[in-house]
């Protein structure tokens, strides 16, 4: 670590010692279960908090949260990166433009073989495979949730199947599929998994205009049109760096003025789409998610 770097970076024992040091902002990133809990010494002590996703393991203990921000108060967000990614940007500056007419419907997919996602530890003692550090597919892959509010407005109703169906060692759902209706998508397919050798994140969004796909993995968003059926690329992203969006997240945070940045009421209505679909799943029915 260079020295000059070494001498700005304190470190602290306990907590209330840190609290002392009069941080700016607090990052919250350890397990899932405690991130409310560690947000509010933040926000009761009048702390910017950014919350790694998902700002909780359950809607009940991050409701409360919202009752410490305000005007002039302390501000609070929660840490979905991919809203900083020029992917996502591209796709949502497609459809608030309407360039390519009403959206249609759209599926999102994300998926990674768990024992492979963190190969410097053994998989069953990480958060994503225990249920008592608030894991699970359906949390720790929720961009996906995110970005269907992101992109395409309020959910309204929501068909979930989230269950466990792989023999991994793990005590949490490996397989989330969701069919849902929003603000701007008549049908929002979204598919997580623990279960794809190769890691995968796209989709393709259906306009009135056409089919546009993007690639995470290509790094790419394309756009077919109906009346040629031909494919043209409308963004490839060359030697992307994988910080850059966590880099970007963490200028918004610190200025408190991008719009992008998702915020404690977004992230906490992600947690109350995340309740219904496992309702909706234990119930094997059509819920409706309200605020």
């Amino acid at each position: 670590m260079p020295e000059a770097l070494a001498a700005r970076i304190a470190m602290f024992a306990d907590a209330e010692a840190a609290f002392a040091w009069r941080p700016d902002g607090v990052i919250v990133s350890n397990p899932t279960i405690l991130h409310p809990a560690c947000a509010a010494a933040a926000l009761d002590r009048g702390i910017d908090v950014l919350v790694e996703k998902p700002v909780g393991a359950e809607l009940r203990d991050v409701e409360p949260l919202e009752g410490k921000i305000g005007a002039g108060g302390p501000r609070a967000y929660v840490g979905y990166n991919l809203r900083f990614h020029p992917i996502v940007e591209a796709v949502k500056a497609a459809i608030d433009s309407g360039a390519y007419g009403r959206v249609l419907k759209a599926d999102l997919y994300a998926g990674h073989w768990l024992p492979h996602w963190h190969r410097y530890e053994d998989y069953r003692t990480g958060y994503a495979a225990r249920r008592d550090l608030g894991g699970g597919v359906l949390r720790t892959l929720s961009h996906e949730v995110d970005l269907g509010q992101y992109w395409f407005g309020g959910y309204g109703q929501v068909l979930a199947r989230v269950s466990k169906v792989s023999n991994l060692e793990i005590d949490v759902d490996d397989s989330a599929q969701i069919v849902a209706e929003t603000a701007r998508c008549p049908v929002l397919k979204i598919t997580l998994d623990y279960l794809r050798p190769a890691y995968r994140r796209g989709g393709e969004v259906f306009f009135e205009g056409g089919l546009m796909a993007y690639d995470f993995t290509r790094m790419s968003v394309e756009f077919t049109d109906y009346d040629s059926a031909k494919t043209r690329a409308l963004l490839t992203v060359e030697d992307c760096d994988c910080n850059a969006s966590y880099r970007r997240q963490m200028e918004a945070f610190l200025a408190r003025s991008d719009d992008r940045i998702c915020t404690l009421k977004e992230g906490i209505e992600v947690m109350r789409v995340i309740e219904v679909c496992e309702q909706s799943s234990a119930r094997r029915e059509v819920m409706h998610v309200q605020a």
